[in-house]
């Protein structure tokens, strides 16, 4: 009987070291995980400031453009006046 449970009680430890590590693969696993996460949301920050700044932009490019129609086009009425 007694040779019995000292094979079982091996056979625990035995256990009881994977366990252990895994345990410690695990806490490796969450602390990259959670080094991700921090990344993902800096990424994530700078993409909407990108994003921010070039809707600024463009909405000052639209401007311009708008100004330099109304610039061309006044231009081509007084080459117009000129020609006639």
């Amino acid at each position: 009987m007694v040779p019995g449970i000292l094979d079982r009680l091996r056979g625990m430890s035995i256990v009881h070291a994977d366990a252990a590590g895994v345990t410690g693969g695990l806490k490796d696993v969450e602390g990259r995980l959670g080094g991700l996460e921090r990344e993902i949301k800096e990424w994530r920050e700078a993409l909407e400031k990108v994003e921010g700044g070039l809707k600024e932009t463009g909405g000052k490019v639209q401007g311009i453009v708008e100004r330099v129609e109304e610039v061309v086009t006044g231009l081509e009425g007084r080459v117009k006046k000129l020609v006639m």
